[in-house]
């Protein structure tokens, strides 16, 4: 663990009543970060003819703008990066399905989310650590 002593593993600071963390973080957060970064964000990027032709890129540049706009830390971004990758890949994936991949892609960290201001709040510490 002696490795792990400087390095800075926090996220973004709450200092609000736990009703409005609970809304802004677990509810309007993830639904304007999956409207704006899955929806739009790989909307536009797949414009590019090149991205669009090479998915994993297009996935990988759009989670490496989402994780550089999350950078309370440098394992925050790390850790959001790769959260984002499976989002935006799901997305993706059901994009073209009879399922709303809007709902499927929000649900995840919506829940997420929910938990860890639920354990913010319970533990009551002044970072969420694992927000997605």
């Amino acid at each position: 663990m002696l490795i792990f002593s400087n390095i800075d593993f926090s996220g973004p600071e709450f200092n609000m009543s736990p009703i409005l963390m609970f809304i802004l973080v677990g509810i309007i957060g993830p639904v304007l970060e999956t409207y704006l970064f899955q929806v739009v964000l790989l909307y536009f990027l797949s414009k590019i003819n090149y991205l669009n032709n090479h998915k994993a890129l297009l996935i990988i540049v759009a989670s490496i703008i989402f994780g550089i706009l999350h950078s309370y830390s440098l394992f925050y971004m790390i850790s959001t990066f790769l959260a984002v990758v499976i989002l935006n890949y799901s997305y993706l994936i059901y994009r073209n399905k009879t399922l709303s991949s809007f709902a499927i892609v929000l649900s995840i960290p919506s829940i997420h989310n929910i938990i860890d201001v639920l354990l913010f709040i319970i533990t009551n510490r002044n970072t969420l650590i694992f927000n997605l």
